[in-house]
């Protein structure tokens, strides 16, 4: 039976922001800056309703009204830019935001609540976010799509049960005695190598100077089987930024990855940032030394404070020790500071979490993190709309545990979801705006077929927009060299210019065909986002 996947419409214009809902959705976002503040939450803001719901758990429910409004060899370099402003006791700087951050470029503190308009990214406003998830080896054969477990959470907020399927597995909770404010919970549920990520839909420029970026968030790892958090700046807008030589994950192109990681710190509770890392067109080097790491202590259900200063030359992290009640914080000490050779100066910053196998080394079903007070500094830069195509959402129940396969598969003769598996003939970005528009990029979360009796220096995706003639695109050499890194399980990053000519205002389909790839086990594709840059 053929189905196609439509999209929904966010569009934000200042402060007003209005939601069209066409099909089952893709989402238009002009990025806009949020000045949220520590109190009630606003009423009014988005108007509309909210994308109907897709398998078990859905794309979010009816609604109307809402909320206001980053192998190799190792580098050297020298600091570049201003240095960091200081940080007086208390920890933060003069403010001008909520967030603690002085020439607040953005700033979310989820004060204003979960937001009216749904998208992969649950309560999260994807006016402000987007969502990646990744499960590398729960991706093709079988019953498994990309297959996102259930998971199990802690109290969060009235009306949330204790048992949840994407895309409510990103919840805006209510303050506790732990964190007395509003904050995210993020419970990653995908299995043997899962990521969850937060990517702020609004550049951070740091060119020629320090930039910072601050948030509050549950540092804790218990033990590298389970999970911890993570941040990232990339140079490409891409859904799922992870690493090698450990989780085997989709890596970056170009990036700055912050792995909080508890090696070396020798007592429960500590945490650390051993592993830092710079990936140039997909290949890391890891920065720091073989020293003793400088530890913070860490406690499960509160917050550390965070502030990350990054030029295209050094790399310097602050963190304080868990504050026990998530609205007072310890000044924050520097704990990693590196010289390093960065490729870019302008990125997207993502807040991660990760899932190394929890259930496999008897763990719980999902690794629960916290987040709050996202932001960083700089230039506003709001030139840019984007849409996202939603989740397939396919219930599926694989030894013994239930979940949504969220991904979409394709082949030489086009897409499907799975399972059972049904064509789909096309994914669809609705009331697409070319106003003024300079650059067009296709991103997703993509996965192909790498053992060794394939060959992927082959391999070639096909993808026309409209009908068109279909345009050959093949791997990169970085992508292939991603692929061959040993342990890697298929998964890439994927970041496509697209030709303007390709699209058209309104409605804009998008097909996928394979070309000399291994079907043993089908590709697919997820994470589906088109992002427009203006004038």
């Amino acid at each position: 039976m053929l189905k196609s996947a439509g999209a929904t419409l966010v569009r934000a214009m200042g402060n007003l922001r209005t939601l069209a809902l066409v099909g089952l959705a893709a989402t238009l976002v002009a990025c806009q800056k949020s000045e949220g503040s520590k109190g009630a939450a606003p009423s009014g803001g988005i108007n509309g309703q909210g994308a109907s719901g897709q398998g078990a758990s859905g794309q979010g429910g009816s609604g109307q009204g809402g909320r206001a409004g980053p192998g190799g060899s190792g580098v050297s370099g020298v600091s570049g830019g201003s240095d960091p402003e200081p940080l007086p006791a208390g920890g933060a700087p003069p403010q001008d935001s909520e967030c603690g951050l002085s020439n607040t470029a953005f700033c979310e503190t989820f004060e204003a609540g979960p937001s009216a308009t749904r998208g992969r990214g649950g309560d999260l406003d994807p006016a402000l976010f987007s969502l990646g998830r990744v499960a590398p080896q729960n991706v093709s054969g079988g019953d498994k799509d990309e297959l996102v477990y259930g998971a199990t959470i802690p109290a969060c907020r009235s009306g949330i049960g204790d048992k949840v399927l994407p895309p409510d597995d990103d919840l805006i909770c209510t303050p506790t005695t732990a964190i007395g404010s509003s904050h995210v919970l993020m419970a990653v549920a995908s299995q043997n190598y899962g990521l969850n990520s937060i990517r702020v839909r609004q550049p951070f420029d740091f060119a020629g100077r320090t930039g910072t970026i601050g948030c509050d968030v549950d540092a804790t790892m218990i033990n590298g089987l389970f999970g911890w958090a993570s941040i990232e700046i990339t140079e490409d807008p891409i859904p799922t930024p992870n690493f090698t030589d450990f989780e085997y994950g989709p890596l970056p192109r170009s990036a700055l990855e912050l792995q909080f990681d508890h090696d070396g710190c020798g007592a429960p509770g500590l945490i650390s940032l051993k592993n830092v890392l710079v990936f140039k067109d997909f290949a890391v080097t890891k920065l720091g030394g073989a020293g003793q790491p400088t530890c913070f202590a860490t406690q499960r259900g509160h917050l550390n404070r965070i502030r990350i200063h990054v030029s295209q030359k050094k790399v310097e992290v602050l963190a304080s020790d868990f504050s026990a009640d998530g609205l007072t914080f310890a000044a924050p000490k520097p704990v990693f500071s590196s010289a390093m050779d960065l490729p870019f100066s302008r990125g997207w910053v993502h807040f991660s979490g990760h899932n190394h196998a929890t259930i496999k080394y008897g763990g719980d079903d999902s690794w629960i993190l916290r987040w709050d007070n996202l932001g960083f500094d700089g230039p506003k830069l709001m030139n840019f709309r984007e849409y996202d195509v939603p989740d397939s959402g396919k219930p599926a129940t694989v030894d013994g545990h239930s979940g949504l396969n969220v991904a979409y598969q394709f082949d030489d003769t086009g897409l499907s979801d799975c399972c059972p598996s049904a064509a789909v003939p096309s994914l669809s970005f609705d009331n697409v705006d070319l106003t003024d528009v300079t650059k067009a990029t296709l991103t997703f979360t993509s996965y192909y077929l790498n053992w060794p009796q394939a060959d992927v220096t082959k391999y070639a995706l096909r993808y026309r927009f409209n009908g068109r003639g279909f345009i050959d695109r093949a791997l990169t050499p970085g992508e292939i060299a991603a692929l061959l890194v040993k342990g890697q399980v298929g998964t890439l990053n994927q970041s496509i210019d697209v030709p303007l000519t390709e699209l058209q205002n309104g409605t804009n389909t998008l097909e996928l065909v394979t070309s000399n790839v291994d079907l043993t086990y089908k590709p697919a594709v997820v994470n589906v986002g088109l992002v427009l840059q203006t004038k």
